[in-house]
């Protein structure tokens, strides 16, 4: 399960970067390119954080229907949300190599957590409005 995820997010990742003029090519789960290699391990792959919003999301009472909905909205919002991160931290490597490591192991990790939650605390509203 967790290789193909982070290969598709290594070559999408690639290629958005290739778009925005960064010359990079992709192997397996390594972004490379003349500045850079960026190597994609487990738990980069977003898939702890998105599974702990999916069970949160079943945890709650609320129909079938809203709880797929929003574990929909949510993976695919943390699947951008990783692009995003794996993304600026490909261009921090470039462009500021001695911020890498604590954009890697401070800040995105805080960020990608907060914005899990974030998006289980908008869903739990969806619910409450729609009650309302």
């Amino acid at each position: 399960v967790f290789e193909p995820v982070i290969i598709f997010y290594a070559a999408t990742s690639a290629k958005i970067l290739s778009w925005m003029g960064y010359h990079t090519s992709v192997a397996g789960t390594v972004i490379s390119s003349a500045e850079l290699t960026l190597n994609i391990k487990r738990g980069c792959d977003a898939i702890e954080a998105t599974a702990m919003f999916i069970a949160a999301v079943i945890a709650f009472p609320a129909s079938a229907r809203r709880k797929i909905l929003g574990i929909i909205a949510g993976i695919l919002l943390l699947m951008i949300v990783n692009f995003i991160r794996i993304i600026t931290l490909f261009i921090t490597g470039v462009k500021h190599p001695a911020l890498f490591n604590f954009m890697h192991d401070q800040i995105w990790q805080i960020i990608y957590i907060a914005i899990a939650v974030l998006l289980l605390i908008l869903w739990l509203q969806s619910l409450r409005h729609q009650k309302a």
